[in-house]
């Protein structure tokens, strides 16, 4: 009886991997275990004999469990826990359990005989099992054959290499740009349909220098169409970005199988070159920036003379600003760090700050090591706000004190005289203000951040003034149900000169 090696050679090397997963558990408290115990054998049908009970001999069975069954555990695919049958065909696998019953499923891997020059391939096995702690359960495999690919007789190899695009890498003491092998453990499968369109899969796996190979058993007269595809897998991508080497995990593929033809004696080359289906999500935030600059708000401001001697002459008013303090809505303020994918907002980083001396600030900030400082743009934010002490100015008139009326004042002041015969501002104006009530909002363009030098953006909140202010505002000539509240009952003009909103 002879083995067919390149079916135990695949099934090994899922076990390596799949056995360094196994001793990395930690599994809470004390460990009980289960016993699965047996022998594997097939059954031998020969013209005028009794059937024949066949002990197969080197053979691996292993009881396959989910990871998740485990507490304590990272493990999010299967987890293995195998035997090698001995020349009787007897095994022997211990399952750690703990306290509760684990359920899983008994397996074999496809076999081949070799006897008097012909093959004889046996299907692999599968079956559910639940075992508990200290368990022996006894367990009798039987192989059946595999009468399609008993039918072949013939074999063929189909071998190759996968590379995949890691990014930037170093050879030979030097970065460069290009493709490497695929790590060791990628998944190979080989997809051949047989007569009456039974199809099989084969599976390997790479070695460490990306190559691998396989034995496919064959029609001797004919030849088989088969595909090649690969399961995903996982390595690191190095790119340069922001100036600095950055590494992140990503997923490989093959989008589309790759065709071939199997054919008896010979060697099919199938090489892969599997393309990046995914990066992971940023998880570091290395790169910073500074950003800093002076927040004002809109308001109204008094207007001077320019004649010298009398800078201090008030002569109108304006739309202006002032500074940003605490004083208004605590002071607060956001910087937003938006990162783009084409013309949209892909996510984005949001600081809670608060304004220092004379509205202004200064913030060092980080953002995610993966984010390209040519797709991100920082912005200032307020978020709107109320407030009701919105200062609004306006030329005022009044009454002697014998209760005369005086013209409306052709100047926001009251002048007098003083020694030398100057002109200067006294004390009595003709201007006065009033409290209105409106919102603040603030979001300036997107500036792009660089490596090198700290970003400056500064903003002016914006003002609107409320419906209810704006019908009482002094100054503009406004009604309030057919009254002019700029005049008095006797047509007097005693406001004027006000800002309109």
């Amino acid at each position: 009886m002879k083995k067919l090696f390149f079916l135990a050679a695949a099934a090994l090397f899922a076990f390596t991997a799949c056995e360094k997963q196994q001793s990395e558990m930690n599994l809470e408290g004390d460990v009980k275990k289960a016993t699965i115990s047996g022998t594997l054998v097939y059954l031998l049908d020969q013209a005028g004999a009794e059937t024949q009970e066949i002990a197969l001999a080197n053979q691996r069975v292993y009881f396959e469990v989910a990871g998740t069954k485990y507490s304590g555990t990272a493990a999010t695919g299967n987890i293995y826990f195998s035997a090698t049958t001995d020349a009787n065909g007897a095994y022997t696998i211990s399952v750690p359990v703990g306290a509760k019953a684990i359920a899983g499923n008994l397996k074999t891997d496809q076999i081949c005989i070799e006897k008097d020059g012909k093959k004889t391939y046996l299907k692999n096995t599968s079956k559910a099992l639940t075992v508990s702690a200290d368990e022996l359960r006894a367990e009798k495999i039987y192989a059946a054959i595999d009468n399609v690919l008993t039918d072949c007789q013939g074999t063929c190899i189909v071998k190759g290499k996968i590379t995949y695009n890691a990014g930037i890498v170093e050879k030979g003491g030097v970065k460069e740009d290009g493709k490497v092998a695929a790590p060791a453990g990628v998944k190979v499968n080989i997809m051949a349909t047989f007569d009456d369109n039974n199809v099989r899969t084969f599976i390997t796996e790479t070695k460490a220098d990306g190559t691998y190979e396989i034995t496919i058993p064959c029609y001797t007269n004919k030849s088989l169409a088969d595909s090649v595809t690969i399961s995903q897998f996982e390595a690191n991508y190095t790119s340069l970005v922001n100036n600095n080497y950055l590494t992140v995990k990503a997923i490989y593929e093959l989008k589309n199988a790759k065709k071939s033809t199997l054919k008896d004696g010979t060697q099919q080359v199938v090489d892969i070159d599997a393309t990046q289906a995914s990066k992971a999500d940023p998880t570091t935030k290395n790169t910073k920036f500074t950003v800093k600059g002076q927040i004002k708000v809109a308001a109204e401001e008094l207007t001077f003379s320019t004649t010298p001697k009398y800078e201090n002459q008030v002569t109108g008013s304006k739309k202006g600003s002032k500074n940003f303090t605490a004083d208004l809505n605590g002071g607060k303020f956001k910087l937003e760090i938006r990162h783009y994918k084409g013309s949209e907002v892909d996510s984005k980083i949001i600081y809670d700050l608060t304004v220092g001396d004379k509205g202004r600030y200064e913030k060092e900030v980080a953002m995610y090591d993966t984010w390209k400082y040519d797709e991100v743009k920082v912005f200032l934010v307020i978020d709107k706000f109320a407030t009701e002490n919105y200062t609004h100015y306006y030329r005022t008139a009044k009454y002697d004190d014998d209760n005369k009326w005086q013209s409306f004042p052709t100047t926001w002041v009251k002048m007098g005289s003083t020694l030398d015969g100057d002109s200067y501002p006294v004390e009595e104006t003709y201007y006065a203000s009033q409290k209105c009530a409106g919102t603040y909002e603030l979001e300036t363009a997107g500036t792009q951040p660089n490596a090198f030098f700290a970003i400056t953006i500064d903003g002016t909140a914006g003002f609107t003034m409320s419906d209810d202010s704006k019908a009482t505002l002094r100054g503009c000539s406004k009604e309030i149900n057919g009254t002019k509240i700029d005049y008095d009952a006797d047509d007097h003009q005693i406001y004027g000169n006000g800002l309109d909103y």
